[in-house]
C-alpha cells in the first residue's frame, strides 16, 4: 500500500494554503522522499493547469509542511500515481464544490480523496477536513506541530482511526 502526503504551502495574502500531493511507495513512510514527485494544479494566465514535478519540498520558500493521509488500500503506487495524473485540472462536469465557491487546488485534492473513499481505498472523513488541515497548517507554520525530518520537511502524522 502506498502512502499519500498532503503538501501545504503559504500563499501571499490568503487565509488558506496551496495544496499538493506527494505519493510514496511505502506504507510506513514517515516523510515524502526528498526529492519527491509532487502533483498539483495552479493557475497559468487565468487557466487551471496541472504542474506536476519533482523537487526538494523543504527548499521551497513557501513550503509549510505535510500531513500524512490515511493508508491507500487495494491500490499500488503506479495505480495511485496514474489516478492522480488522470485528474483534470478543471472541475469535472456537474461537480458541486465541496469546500468553496470556486474551483481550487483544495477542491482538486478533494476530488481524488472522494474518489478513493468512495472506492473503498482510503478511510477518511471529509466533513470538516479543510478546516482541520488549515488549523494544522497554521500550527506547522508556527513550528508548534509536526516532526521535522533531516530533509527539512515538517510532517504531521494524525491518528486517523
Amino acid at each position: 500500500m502506498p502512502s499519500l502526503f498532503l503538501c501545504l504551502y503559504k500563499r501571499r495574502g490568503a487565509t488558506d494554503y496551496h495544496w499538493a500531493l506527494a505519493p510514496h511507495q511505502e506504507t510506513d513512510a514517515t516523510a515524502p522522499y526528498n526529492p519527491t514527485n509532487f502533483y498539483q494544479i495552479d493557475t497559468y494566465w487565468g487557466n487551471w493547469v496541472t504542474t506536476h514535478g519533482s523537487g526538494f519540498l523543504g527548499n521551497a520558500n513557501q513550503f509549510v509542511g505535510c500531513v500524512k493521509l490515511p493508508p491507500v488500500e487495494f491500490v499500488d503506487y503506479p495505480e495511485l500515481t496514474h489516478r492522480i495524473n488522470a485528474l483534470s485540472a478543471t472541475p469535472p462536469v456537474g461537480y458541486s464544490m465541496y469546500y468553496g465557491v470556486a474551483w481550487s487546488c483544495i477542491e482538486w485534492v478533494l476530488v481524488l480523496l472522494r474518489q478513493l473513499a468512495e472506492g473503498g481505498h482510503i478511510n477518511i472523513d471529509l466533513q470538516g477536513f479543510v478546516a482541520m488541515i488549515t488549523g494544522w497548517a497554521r500550527q506547522m507554520q508556527n513550528g508548534t506541530l509536526g516532526v521535522v525530518y533531516n530533509n527539512n520537511v515538517r510532517v504531521v502524522t494524525p491518528n486517523w482511526s
